[in-house]
């Protein structure tokens, strides 16, 4: 019975410290005295009922060492709560700064798109209007030419027209048959190296033909 009464004692008196508010400190070092001084008394009341004071005593330094661990475990939770409080803090801080630096990546990236499509917009207009102002400059190049043409052109008879026609065709006829001979003449240099480099070569080559001939001829003889 006086152990119970103790272990409720103790853990009463426990759960009064442990739930007074920190502006309470003084209050709950008094109540820890007052706790100790009916644990005293009721050590010398359990001395006089004849209560082995060793297991007393034992069980009062238990209960000491647990009430310690207690109060560190209860400050060690505290601490975890405030790192845990911290970290959701700076995960949270991390996350808005990552969504921030997203954001400006998409804008800069979405900017930078936009801008190329501007420059090649513009460049491609400018090409544009390039080829439009040479084809024009060409076109009048063409009139002007064929304005030139049918300035220079004038009437001819039949017969002169034919005649004129007829003395084309045999001079073209001479130019052709005077290329064909200039032709036939200029093959055989045509078949020569164009090159020292290509002239070197085929004279080596000339040359061991030539070896591979009197060798054969020795041979055979």
């Amino acid at each position: 019975m006086l152990k119970m009464y103790l272990g409720r004692d103790r853990r009463s008196r426990r759960r009064s410290v442990a739930g007074m508010p920190e502006n309470t400190c003084v209050e709950a070092s008094h109540v820890e005295e007052a706790g100790r001084r009916s644990l005293h008394i009721l050590a010398q009341a359990g001395r006089v009922l004849k209560v082995d004071q060793v297991h007393m005593s034992e069980y009062l330094r238990a209960m000491d060492k647990l009430s310690t661990r207690e109060e560190i475990a209860a400050e060690a939770i505290a601490a975890l709560h405030d790192d845990m409080k911290k970290n959701t803090l700076r995960n949270d801080r991390a996350r808005r700064e990552l969504a921030h630096i997203i954001h400006m990546h998409d804008t800069m990236r979405n900017m930078a798109e936009e801008r190329e499509i501007t420059e090649n917009s513009s460049m491609f207009k400018h090409w544009s209007r390039d080829c439009e102002e040479k084809e024009r400059h060409y076109a009048q190049e063409i009139e002007r030419c064929n304005a030139e043409l049918r300035s220079r052109r004038f009437p001819l008879d039949e017969s002169l027209e034919h005649h004129t026609l007829v003395s084309l065709a045999e001079d073209c006829a001479s130019i052709e048959a005077s290329t064909y001979d200039l032709a036939a003449q200029l093959s055989f240099y045509r078949a020569l190296p164009s090159t020292v480099m290509e002239a070197q070569r085929a004279l080596e080559a000339m040359e061991a033909e030539f070896t591979h001939e009197a060798a054969d001829g020795v041979e055979s003889s």
